[in-house]
This record gives C-alpha cells, structure tokens and sequence, in this order.
C-alpha cells in the first residue's frame, strides 16, 4: 500500500498540487498589497508565479524543460481563469448593487415628493 501511494504518478501530481497551491496564495498576498485597482499586481503577480514554479522545479529545470513550462501555464491559466473569474462576477454584483440602490434612491426621492405634495397614489 505504501509504494502505491508514492508511485512516481502520485508524487508528480502532488508536487502540481503543491505549486497550484503556493502560486494561488502567492497571488493572493500579491493582489492584497498591492491593491484591487492598480495595475502595478500585474507583474509581480506573473513574475511571482514563475519564480515558485521555477523554485519547485529547479532539480529538473533543465532535463524536463517541457514539463516544467507545461505545468507553468496549465497553473498560470487555471489560476487567471477562476482569480479573473471571479473578479468579473463581484463586478457584476457591484454594478448589480450600485445600480439597485440608485433605483431605490430614485423610487423612495418621488415616493417622499409625492407625500410632501400629498398625492401618495393611495398608499
């Protein structure tokens, strides 16, 4: 049981497991100091990226330079799809809100006027 939990198949996904997981924190630190809105996270955050991956795979950075840019962008996109993702949704959500409270802000300034002038339309 032991040597089928460290085939060399597991211990390669692990390792991908491990570097997902490092570059995704990594990329989180990043965009939290430097900020939502400043493009400045661009860079550090790709070059942040590619030294973890570099760091994990500095034993075979130069016998399996294939694998090691293979596993560089599967994480660099799958990261940058959900992260931006994401992103796009709670954008949504915030024009989604901005826009609700307009309207409400709106409706409730013409219910107030109308019962100023006394015409509530029956209310």
């Amino acid at each position: 049981m032991r040597f089928l939990l460290f085939n060399k198949s597991n211990v390669s996904l692990i390792g991908f497991i491990f570097k997902l997981f490092f570059v995704v924190f990594k990329d989180f630190v990043v965009v939290f100091f430097y900020g939502y809105c400043s493009e400045i996270h661009f860079f550090p955050r790709y070059f942040s990226a590619f030294i973890l991956c570099l760091f994990f795979n500095v034993k075979v950075f130069f016998s399996k330079l294939y694998t090691f840019f293979l596993n560089f962008f599967v994480i660099f996109f799958i990261f940058q799809f959900v992260f931006f993702g994401f992103l796009f949704f709670n954008d949504l959500f915030d024009v989604f809100v901005i826009v609700d409270f307009d309207f409400e802000y709106r409706v409730l300034s013409r219910f107030r006027c109308r019962c100023l002038r006394g015409d509530t339309g029956g209310v």
